[in-house]
């Protein structure tokens, strides 16, 4: 029998919280493989971050023109690891460097394409507007009662409770009664297992509005996927990265306060405990940072940066994620050497056999590559996903 929805009602009438359906934690288990990642926590940094500042910064030897590629920060500021280097804006991602895997030089579409920032921000979290998300993907193998929560009511598209939501229910006087009547219609339980069940939902829902803050905060997270009310989350960081103007001044700055926000996410997570083993929720949990698009390499007339979705870049740490790795790279093309007259940081073509940017090799890492990477990091069953059917490549050497 179909799965179906489930409804919270409230004094002032009944509140449909969204379209996930409700799978008991029992049979929600089983829908998982075997060493299947948990949970996963995408975060999105909207504007369109500058990838040198960050995850792809300029580490060759001889230093570019700076009307070619503005960097914007000395050879010294560069963060450098055992394995991989980033730029001075992940400052605050210093300890965690060596457990992160970077993608860089992601093709979105061609530098001049004038990319949006819906459009981009679709791209790199779908793969293209016709896909599901990352979060929905995994959502349709591991669901939970809040299905994905976010920040954010545009992404991920479908099945989402957004932090208002989230609000109501904390207020709410459910009925869990109502609740249990709609799984006992779904699937068929013995009386004392749906009693079972029944005490178990009212406790965790019970635990969720003593929550102290209707922020999604860090700690409202963990707090929501330890007690296995949620397994995904999509946070989204707003702040000024869409730097068309004052680049110099501002967007440095801006992005390093992002990647603040991460790394306390992380601390968080990392002080949490979960599961029978003694680990934290963190070994669990994988988590990926995005943003729309990279931006133009050149200053603009305004001492800006215009958008780029030629050359993005992928983080990830967290469960099933080798650290100290990166895949992809970035080529500099001077205005010489287009037709365009004007200089562009594009990503270079990948060899997914070996690994390793490789001229020749015949297309960069797209964002479909990207995206099916990290959903075999978390060990989905592939062929069961939508974006399987446009026969994506895993990127090899970032799963552990």
């Amino acid at each position: 029998m179909n799965r179906r929805s489930f409804l919270f009602r409230s004094a002032q009438g009944l509140i449909l919280l969204g379209t996930q359906h409700f799978v008991p934690k029992t049979l929600a288990s089983s829908l998982l493989q075997k060493n299947q990642i948990r949970f996963i926590v995408h975060i999105h940094f909207n504007g369109g971050w500058d990838v040198v500042l960050g995850p792809n910064p300029w580490i060759q030897s001889s230093r570019p023109n700076e009307k070619d590629l503005f960097l914007g920060y000395a050879e010294s500021e560069v963060i450098d690891g055992r394995n991989l280097s980033v730029g001075p804006s992940m400052d605050p991602m210093k300890p965690y460097l060596e457990e992160m895997a970077i993608i860089n030089g992601i093709f979105q579409d061609s530098p001049d394409g004038g990319m949006f920032h819906t459009a981009g921000q679709t791209i790199i979290t779908c793969g293209n507007s016709s896909l599901p998300s990352l979060l929905e993907e995994v959502n349709q193998q591991d669901q939970t009662p809040l299905g994905i929560i976010s920040t954010s009511r545009g992404f991920p598209k479908k099945n989402t409770f957004t932090v208002s939501q989230i609000s109501k229910l904390r207020n709410d006087h459910t009925r869990i009664d109502e609740l249990t009547e709609s799984m006992s219609g779904a699937f068929t339980h013995s009386l004392k297992k749906l009693n079972s069940e029944k005490k178990e939902v009212e406790k965790k829902l019970e635990n969720l509005k003593n929550t102290s803050s209707y922020k999604l905060r860090p700690d409202h997270i963990a707090n929501l996927f330890k007690l296995e009310i949620a397994s995904q989350a999509y946070y989204s960081i707003s702040r000024n990265l869409d730097t068309h103007s004052n680049h110099l001044n501002s967007h440095l700055e801006s992005q390093r306060r992002n990647w603040r926000e991460v790394a306390d996410l992380v601390k968080t997570f990392k002080r949490t405990p979960y599961g029978k083993k003694g680990e934290s929720l963190y070994a669990h949990t994988t988590f990926m940072i995005t943003s729309d698009f990279s931006r133009t390499p050149a200053l603009n007339l305004s001492a800006g940066k215009d958008h780029d979705g030629s050359n993005n870049s992928i983080v990830l740490l967290g469960g099933g994620v080798k650290g100290g790795v990166v895949r992809g790279s970035s080529e500099l093309w001077l205005p010489h050497q287009n037709k365009r007259k004007r200089s562009w940081y594009m990503g270079s073509e990948f060899n997914f056999k070996t690994g390793q940017s490789e001229k020749g090799a015949g297309t960069p890492i797209l964002p479909v590559d990207a995206l099916y990477t990290v959903m075999d990091i978390c060990n989905l069953s592939l062929e069961k996903t939508e974006i399987h059917k446009l026969k994506p490549k895993i990127i090899p050497g970032i799963k552990s």
